[in-house]
Formats: C-alpha cells, sequence, structure tokens
C-alpha cells in the first residue's frame, strides 16, 4: 500500500478514491520523467540522489511513484538536473 492509499484508507467514497487515483498516477507520471531525465543525463540513482542531497531509496521510491515528494525534495532534484520545479512537470 502507497503512502497516498495509506493516508485515505479510512475514507473510501467515491470522491476520495478519484482523487487518491489521481495523486497516483500523478505521482507515478512525476517519477517516470524524473527517471528519464536522470537516464538523459547518464546519472545512476544513487548520482542523483547524492547531487540531490537525499537518501537513493528515497529517490528509487519517487521515481517508482510509490513516495509523495514534497516541494523542497522536487527542488533539491529540479536544481541537481539543473532545471525548474515545473519543468519537471513538463511534457517532451
Amino acid at each position: 500500500m502507497t503512502t497516498l492509499e495509506r493516508s485515505i484508507w479510512q475514507q473510501n467514497t467515491a470522491q476520495h478514491v478519484r482523487v487518491a487515483k489521481r495523486a497516483e498516477s500523478v505521482a507515478r507520471t512525476l517519477g517516470k520523467r524524473i527517471r528519464q531525465l536522470r537516464r538523459d543525463k547518464g546519472w545512476s540513482q544513487e548520482h542523483l540522489a547524492d547531487e540531490a542531497g537525499m537518501h537513493r531509496t528515497y529517490l528509487w521510491g519517487i521515481e517508482r511513484g510509490v513516495r509523495n515528494p514534497c516541494i523542497r525534495h522536487l527542488s533539491q532534484i529540479a536544481d541537481a538536473l539543473g532545471m525548474s520545479v515545473g519543468a519537471l512537470f513538463a511534457a517532451d
């Protein structure tokens, strides 16, 4: 069960389920985007995690869409990749 699923587990109304699925979809899409940007630079997860000042397993969770990163962590990742936080969400 992901962090997002656990946070709404007790509230299983149709609206909460839609919001949870949308949030999980965003997390997965963001994770795929970060993974692609990292690979485009030829970096390992460990290298990006070091550059961003976070643990490799936390970055792994973000890339898999099972972690819900705060804006601070997204900012650290964006800075390490040399782009804005908004660019993390931009489609190529």
